[in-house]
């Protein structure tokens, strides 16, 4: 049995018109060359689908059955080609994102939802993990594009820094240093510290640990955290001080206290990555948007 599309379509019309002449009209079709058609789909079918006669047009219960279904399996085809189309020209289809910590706190989700406002019909799925896995994950072809710590300059990757944040420091609220406008990492020596793990903040670690070094001290960590929101909390707790990038500002409630440090002039970086060889339209929307919202 082999029944075409164009058979279906050409019956789902002569079943809305019940009238040959009609239905004819509309497919742009001679009306012998839609009776062959007809005849051809109910002798592949082998069941009748209509009644003619020369008054009237109707459907058989076999052709009531078979309309319903003939509907359905023609827009499942349309809806089908409609989305295939639309993956080809970047507007449809799966965005694979990597991100650390630090970039979910700073401009990433600001341009992932005005991106998906754009274009609704792209699933984004993120994933989170370190430099070192992202960049693994890029090479197997398992993400689109990485939102890393720091500055990329790696062999057929491409990269573009997003976003520069000062470092700042969290205090709880009961702080002897909480009523001053700014203050100094020297004044911060003997305290203990709340600090991200180094599984998950590794590549943020090193860059604290860089700025210890230069102030003379290594930190105290009493509390290590899996986020920045466990650091948050356990500094609101009063679990110890933590140095946390300034974009943490827009995420901590009132229990922390935030304020710039007047002796750290570092800065730290979050780079978008994507490998310059693979890429897709997809992928070529979410950077030009990215481009676009950097530049405003």
């Amino acid at each position: 049995m082999r029944i075409e599309i164009r058979q279906l379509k050409a019956f789902i019309v002569v079943a809305d018109k019940l009238h040959f002449g009609q239905a004819a009209t509309a497919l742009h079709l001679t009306q012998p060359a839609l009776s062959r058609t007809i005849q051809q789909l109910e002798e592949a079918i082998g069941e009748p689908l209509l009644i003619r006669s020369n008054r009237s047009v109707s459907l058989t219960e076999a052709g009531r059955v078979f309309l319903d279904k003939a509907q359905r399996i023609v827009e499942e085809l349309d809806d089908a080609v409609e989305l295939t189309r639309q993956a080809g020209s970047g507007e449809q289809g799966r965005l694979r994102i990597g991100y650390t910590d630090m970039a979910l706190l700073g401009c990433l989700p600001e341009v992932v939802q005005a991106f998906r406002e754009r274009y609704p019909g792209v699933d984004v799925e993120f994933i989170y993990e370190p430099n070192a896995p992202q960049l693994q994950r890029l090479e197997d072809g398992k993400l689109d594009v990485a939102f890393v710590s720091g500055t990329m300059q790696i062999e057929g990757f491409d990269a573009r820094v997003v976003q520069k944040e000062r470092f700042v420091a969290l205090l709880p609220p009961n702080h002897p240093l909480a009523e001053k406008t700014e203050i100094a990492l020297a004044d911060l020596k003997n305290e203990p510290y709340v600090i991200g793990n180094r599984r998950n903040w590794r590549d943020y670690r090193r860059h604290l640990d860089a700025i210890f070094l230069e102030h003379g001290f290594e930190p105290r960590v009493a509390q290590e955290a899996f986020n920045s929101q466990a650091v948050f909390a356990f500094v609101a707790a009063g679990m110890g001080v933590s140095i946390h990038i300034e974009s943490a500002r827009r995420w901590i409630g009132d229990r922390v206290i935030v304020r710039p440090l007047s002796d750290v002039t570092a800065t730290f970086h979050t780079s978008a990555v994507w490998r310059c060889e693979r890429d897709s339209p997809l992928q070529r929307h979410f950077l030009e948007h990215l481009y676009h919202r950097l530049e405003r």
